[in-house]
């Protein structure tokens, strides 16, 4: 099957080709420097700080660096192979600006093999981003909100005779392009369970993290502290 530039990567494409020699090079220092993460964002800051191209391209760049990544190790191809479907791919396109021949071609092609020999950074990231997104669904978000039901006698108009405290978990995930959540019912013991469960994946990220490291493998994860 022959590669195919999907709409959506063609922006990033056209970005590589607008940049200058100069910009080209301190992009491929910058993202030859940078280390693997699991946040793009922040390989993007740091690639837009040390490069000097818009932020907005320096997105669309790597947003079309990581696809390419995967989409390659995908279909097992030699990387020479590789580029010059790409080449293909983007005149295919009918793009003007990735119309290219001659000169043209020949530094676009040299530059995108430069750029997908980041296997140690760029590709790193890739991968790991698109092991987190093989499954089916992906957490986004949660709150508990904590109430108190009323327990009513048999006349409704006067004081309750008691109350039942309620917690109510809500989870919102990712489940292919659409967001969901669901509510879930938790009573106190519930609510210890789970801190109970939490405080030890912690303490197993932990033990896992000092074993990574003592193999000297480094260990990608997502701290919002």
């Amino acid at each position: 099957m022959s590669l195919k530039v999907p709409q959506s990567q063609v922006e990033g494409l056209k970005a590589l080709v607008r940049l200058s020699p100069e910009a080209k090079g301190r992009l491929l220092k910058a993202l030859r420097e940078t280390q693997p993460t699991l946040q793009r964002n922040k390989i993007e800051e740091t690639a837009t700080r040390s490069s000097g191209i818009p932020a907005g391209d320096v997105h669309e760049i790597m947003k079309v660096l990581t696809t390419l990544y995967i989409v390659r190790e995908e279909r097992a191809v030699p990387l020479d192979k590789f580029v010059e479907e790409l080449c293909v791919a983007a005149t295919e396109t009918k793009a003007p600006e990735l119309t290219l021949t001659g000169k043209a071609r020949d530094e676009f092609r040299d530059y995108m093999r430069e750029l997908l020999s980041l296997d140690r950074t760029v590709g790193v990231t890739a991968k790991a981003l698109s092991l987190l997104n093989e499954y089916k669904l992906r957490f986004c978000g949660a709150r508990i909100m904590t109430d108190l039901r009323p327990i009513f006698g048999s006349d409704p108009s006067k004081l309750p005779l008691a109350n039942v405290l309620v917690h109510t978990l809500r989870i919102q995930y990712h489940q292919g392009q659409n967001l969901e959540e669901e509510y879930v019912a938790l009573d106190t013991s519930d609510v210890k369970e789970l801190r109970l469960l939490l405080d030890r994946a912690l303490q197993k990220e932990a033990a896992l993290e000092e074993l990574s490291k003592a193999a000297g493998l480094l260990c990608l994860k997502v701290d919002g502290q």
